[in-house]
């Protein structure tokens, strides 16, 4: 198991601390260690009542080209985050090298991937909430809910670019803004689940966001 780096006063507060670091509880940089595998920032706070909102100022980026994703997870518990496998078998969701845009729901340690009925398990869970839930804005401009894209825009993101993420709890709706603007749809979120904000970004070296919230528990 990869070892989660804790912080209780940053924005993010979980990630694997080989693939980046944390200056100033704000500035994180990766360290080039993952390679060009994806890695994940998250966090051990989870909200859903209220207005919340963050913002990532993306301040340098890797000469090659690359879709990262800053978000919101909606989860039903905490176990949810700790118990998922991902598609290489790693354990707990922060360790993940999957992509976000590739996210089609909880995998638990106990899950078969492999499952002949799962057609028929779809249908019988067709009315329930779902266990976790990812909605992210993808550095070309996409919004993706799991790994279904909801919008398609011209508005990508890159360097000198700043996201930030609006919740409203009262209003069951969270919208995305770039340098200030609104760039996304309202979409709408579950109060049954908790809400945790998300950066995606491969873990070559050159990655450098400034993350600060804006509004909410600090």
């Amino acid at each position: 198991m990869a070892e989660i780096k804790e912080n209780e006063d940053a924005l993010f507060n979980q990630y694997n601390k080989q693939y980046a670091r944390l200056i100033n509880s704000k500035q994180i940089m990766t360290t080039g260690k993952a390679g060009c595998k994806w890695i994940l920032f998250g966090t051990s706070k989870g909200m859903n009542n209220g207005q919340y909102s963050f913002k990532i100022k993306c301040n340098t980026l890797p000469d090659h080209s690359v879709s990262n994703s800053i978000g919101m997870i909606g989860c039903s518990t905490f176990d949810k985050i700790t118990n998922y496998v991902d598609s290489a078998g790693i354990e707990g969701f922060w360790n993940s090298h999957d992509a976000l845009i590739d996210f089609d729901g909880f995998r638990g340690k106990d899950e078969d991937k492999e499952d002949d009925d799962e057609d028929e398990e779809e249908e019988e869970d067709e009315d329930a909430e779902p266990e976790m839930v990812t909605i992210c804005y993808v550095g070309d401009g996409t919004f993706y809910k799991n790994d279904q894209p909801i919008d398609k825009t011209k508005d990508t993101w890159s360097t000198g670019d700043e996201i930030t993420v609006q919740l409203d709890f009262d209003k069951m709706s969270l919208v995305f803004l770039k340098n200030g603007k609104a760039v996304s749809k309202t979409i709408g979120v579950s109060r049954s689940l908790m809400w945790l904000p998300v950066l995606q970004c491969c873990g070559c070296k050159g990655h450098h966001y400034t993350c600060t919230v804006v509004q909410g528990d600090e």
